[in-house]
């Protein structure tokens, strides 16, 4: 909090050994809005408040920041100098209430200190960025499923979710059918309408090693893994058939 807030005071030219009724005072004169209190509250500047300084009708804003809206080059002109006076940038929450589509992809994955899902994290957003949208990550620390941070995912109005964890619950996935929110999972066996999974072959992977082992001379085997996850099932169960059919 202390670093905070010498970080604030040296942006807006308040120095930290200033009394705290400077302090104060410096807090009130920047954001009008905040309490007696003294609590700061950031107040974001309305296309109103950038109207009402370049003597334009709210809509002028509004056309001046839509693509493709007729507006004139002298009352454009006044509304990108007050938006600069005031910091203002148009937000995205009228349009995503317009138009229903926020242009957000969120992706979900466990601990980023995971090589694959930071592997993962990193070429998903690539590609969704340069298809036009955003990226809202989410990461769940126990890396198993997603089923309790849906409610908070699609409380964002995502356009899609893709999730290199599983939903695992019946339930979780009719809410995104609901709301008509695609989801793409990783290996994961439930699907709907609106839910799809991209498998690994994992049986046949698991045969493919065993039949590598046993083309180098193996005679002693062992499989070694973590808790045992619904992507994980397919390999450990082919690898002993793979390796008992040849007697060992």
């Amino acid at each position: 909090m202390i670093f905070f807030l010498l970080c604030y005071f040296a942006l807006n030219g308040a120095k930290p050994g200033d009394c705290p009724c400077r302090w104060e005072r410096h807090l009130k004169k920047n954001n009008p809005s905040d309490t007696d209190n003294g609590t700061f509250r950031k107040k974001y500047a309305s296309s109103i408040d950038v109207a009402r300084l370049a003597g334009v009708s709210q809509s002028a804003v509004s056309r001046t920041y839509t693509e493709g809206a007729s507006v004139s080059a002298k009352t454009r002109e006044k509304v990108i100098k007050a938006a600069d006076e005031l910091g203002y940038g148009p937000s995205m929450i009228p349009r995503i209430m317009l138009t229903h589509r926020s242009s957000i992809i969120a992706i979900v994955s466990g601990g980023l200190y995971n090589p694959f899902y930071a592997g993962v994290v990193e070429k998903l957003s690539h590609a969704i960025q340069k298809a036009g949208s955003n990226v809202m990550l989410f990461s769940v620390n126990h890396g198993e499923y997603i089923d309790e941070i849906i409610p908070d995912i699609l409380g964002y109005r995502v356009d899609g979710i893709i999730s290199a964890l599983s939903i695992v619950s019946a339930e979780a996935a009719e809410r995104c059918m609901k709301m008509h929110t695609p989801v793409v999972l990783f290996n994961n066996k439930l699907s709907n309408e609106w839910v799809a999974s991209i498998c690994s072959d994992n049986v046949e992977g698991g045969r493919q090693i065993a039949a590598v082992f046993l083309k180098r001379g193996a005679k002693r085997f062992a499989y070694i893994g973590g808790k045992r996850k619904l992507g994980e099932r397919g390999s450990l169960r082919r690898f002993p058939r793979r390796t008992d059919a040849r007697g060992y």
